[in-house]
C-alpha cells in the first residue's frame, strides 16, 4: 500500500515538473515573439523615416489646400476633418492655456498659446466655443497682440486630433477680418 502512495506521489511530482517546464517553454515562447513583434515594429518606422517624398507631397505640405467651413460643423462632427486643413469665420474671445499640455494632443503650454473663439449660434451672449481647441505657436504671437475680444477673424488651420471628440487645430494662418467697435465711454 504505501509502495503504491509513493509512486502516485512520484507520477504527479513528475507531472507538476513537466507542467512547469512547459509554462516556463512558454514564456519563454511569448518573450521571445514579443521581441520579435517590437523589432519589427522597429524596423517598420527606420523604413517610414527612410522613404523620400514625392515633389507632390512636399508642395501640398507647404501650400495645403484649405476647406472651407462653418465653425460649428467641425465642432459637431470633428472626425469628419481630422487631419485635414481647413479654414473658417469666428469671432475671437481671448488667449487662454484651454487644451494645453494634455497628453493626447501633445501641445506644450510652453511652445502654444490657445485661441478661444465665441459660439456663433447664441445670439447675442457671449459663450465661448471650448469644445474647439485652437493652438498658436507662442514664438508667431507678436503677429496677433493686437487682437481684442469681438474681432471678426479668419483661421486657417490643420486638424490634427480629434481626442475627446473635439476638434484640435494648429493654426497655420490667423488673419483679422474686422475689427471690433469699440465702445465709448460716457463721462
Amino acid at each position: 500500500m504505501r509502495l503504491i502512495h509513493i509512486r502516485k506521489l512520484s507520477v504527479v511530482l513528475a507531472m507538476t515538473v513537466l507542467l512547469a517546464s512547459s509554462c516556463f517553454v512558454l514564456t519563454r515562447a511569448e518573450e521571445s515573439l514579443e521581441q520579435q513583434i517590437i523589432s519589427q515594429s522597429a524596423k517598420n518606422e527606420k523604413q517610414d523615416e527612410n522613404k523620400s517624398v514625392t515633389p507632390a507631397a512636399k508642395a501640398k505640405m507647404l501650400n495645403p489646400t484649405y476647406a472651407d467651413i462653418d465653425v460649428m460643423s467641425l465642432a459637431k462632427k470633428p472626425e469628419q476633418f481630422k487631419e485635414q486643413y481647413v479654414s473658417f469665420g469666428a469671432t475671437f474671445n481671448s488667449f487662454s492655456t484651454l487644451g494645453l499640455d494634455y497628453p493626447k494632443a501633445n501641445r506644450s503650454s510652453e511652445e502654444y498659446i490657445s485661441v478661444v473663439v465665441l459660439r456663433p449660434d447664441v445670439g447675442e451672449h457671449h459663450i465661448p466655443m471650448s469644445e474647439v481647441k485652437l493652438f498658436f505657436p507662442r514664438k508667431e504671437s507678436d503677429s496677433v497682440l493686437e487682437l481684442e475680444s469681438g474681432d471678426q477673424i479668419m483661421v486657417k488651420g490643420h486638424v490634427f486630433s480629434t481626442a475627446l471628440n473635439d476638434p484640435w487645430v494648429d493654426i497655420t494662418e490667423l488673419t483679422i477680418v474686422q475689427k471690433a467697435a469699440t465702445k465709448k465711454v460716457k463721462k
